[in-house]
């Protein structure tokens, strides 16, 4: 494992300040996920393969990718506990946080929880890996009155989900589809959910409690909400022009339009270009044809009128519209994503013997004495 210097001051509002060093992925000129591009481990690679290489950092054989794939089909079910306790939560509550409390709940069923070895860790991350998405189904399926689905095997991870969710196994295209999305949001170097896990992990806290923190700050709508907001936008716009209206410039936010433009790609998101073949053609397979037409138009005001591309939550919130997924379990699919990129940093940063601690500027009150209680004003 790399050990990792953070820098003492750190501006927050500024993306572009480093405040450390990883071997895990570079978005300098190009995606990569441990020196390989991203463009080609979507095209040639499993998301079962890749999130081998972010965990163990490389790509596994043929007969480590099938002893892989065999320890996460075992780790795909629940605890009996888990699974009354997800259904005694309120209906009221969010798919993001019944995840969230899922997490917490399975560090107590998990003998390793408490050993800190790498060995060990790695075991919690695979065993999490194949967990999480049957919470994530498991409680769908309890809220509409569904009995859950028992996984199958020799479905891939992305296949098994939607098997789990919907109770029958989806056509290939949308299995790929959602596989390339798992694929290009597993990883993106110091995000904000990211950071928060590495700042965990560097108190030296076990895993679990940095998949939770991790989860607590994607949960925030300024990291995690923008996809669902993607499809807010393009469902209202459907139903104006449905209704005879004309779509105008006025029917689009005046603020930050959701989708489009991201800090780090002015130029536009690699990988929402990645992503957008297969979203056109799922739209199209679902019967969305209006939406994918609305969406070029759009797209091609934002850039003439505004010169902005699109972000990978437009991308995404319009594919995952199209596998019929309810925008409110959004946060919890990227979770399972991004479970392999959070491990991957905790083990790294978990190496490092030095608590994450940056320091502030202080902005308030110059000095000054304290005065006597019967001077002071009332708040």
């Amino acid at each position: 494992m790399t050990a990792h210097l953070f820098v003492k001051d750190i501006q927050p509002s500024d993306s572009s300040v480093p405040v450390g060093a990883t071997a895990i992925a570079s978005i300098a000129e190009e995606i990569t996920y441990r020196g390989y591009p991203l463009s080609e481990l979507a095209e040639h690679c499993t998301f079962e393969e890749v999130a081998q290489l972010l965990l163990r950092g490389e790509l596994p054989g043929l007969r480590e990718k099938n002893r892989f794939e065999h320890r996460l089909n075992a780790s795909r079910h629940l605890p009996e506990g888990l699974c009354d306790l997800l259904a005694s939560l309120p209906a009221w509550t969010p798919p993001i946080e019944s995840l969230r409390t899922s997490v917490s709940v399975l560090a107590h069923f998990d003998q390793d929880a408490p050993d800190q070895s790498i060995e060990a860790k790695l075991r919690k991350a695979e065993r999490m890996l194949g967990q999480i998405p049957t919470a994530i189904a498991w409680r769908a399926r309890a809220l509409a009155g569904l009995q859950p689905v028992e996984p199958r095997e020799g479905l891939g991870h992305a296949a098994q989900f939607l098997h789990q969710l919907r109770g029958k196994e989806p056509q290939p295209h949308e299995a790929r589809a959602l596989e390339m999305a798992l694929i290009v949001f597993a990883e993106h170097e110091f995000n904000p959910s990211t950071y928060t896990a590495r700042v965990v992990a560097s108190t030296g806290s076990d895993l679990h409690s940095s998949v939770v923190a991790a989860i607590c700050a994607l949960k925030g709508q300024r990291h995690g909400g923008f996809d669902e907001e993607v499809v807010r936008l393009l469902v209202s716009l459907e139903e104006k022009e449905s209704a005879g209206a004309t779509i105008t410039r006025a029917d689009l936010p005046t603020g930050p339009i959701p989708g489009f433009g991201h800090p780090l790609y002015p130029q536009g998101d690699p990988r929402a270009a990645l992503l957008e073949p297969l979203t056109h053609q799922a739209l199209l397979l679902a019967g969305h044809s209006r939406m994918a037409e609305l969406s070029t138009r759009v797209c091609e005001h934002m850039a003439a009128e505004h010169g902005l591309n699109p972000s990978i939550e437009w991308a995404v919130g319009r594919l995952f519209h199209a596998l019929g997924l309810d925008v409110e379990l959004f946060p919890p699919v990227l979770v399972m994503a991004r479970l392999v990129g959070w491990s991957a940093h905790h083990l790294e940063q978990h190496a490092d013997p030095k608590a994450i601690r940056p320091r502030a500027t202080y902005k308030g009150s110059p000095q000054r004495p304290v005065p006597p209680l019967a001077e002071r004003k009332d708040i």
